[in-house]
């Protein structure tokens, strides 16, 4: 099991933005956290893929295309 800092660690293993991730979680969207001080917290690595399994999208989901730092 390997432990990932909240929301730093995520954001590499993700791609997601720090800022992003933390919008989430105060909407209650996050992947299951432990407090391991008063000041960081942590998830597993089996946590967080759970997390994004739950998101699974069916195969006719249509995903737009980024429109941010895409140059034209």
């Amino acid at each position: 099991m390997r432990i990932i800092q909240w929301p730093e660690g995520v954001a590499e293993e993700t791609g997601v933005s720090t800022t992003n991730l933390q919008t989430r979680r105060a909407q209650g969207d996050a992947p299951k956290l432990y407090a391991v001080t008063e000041r960081r917290l942590v998830t597993t690595d089996a946590d967080l893929a759970e997390w994004i399994r739950a998101k699974e999208v069916p195969a006719t989901y249509k995903c737009r295309p980024a429109t941010r730092g895409v140059a034209a």
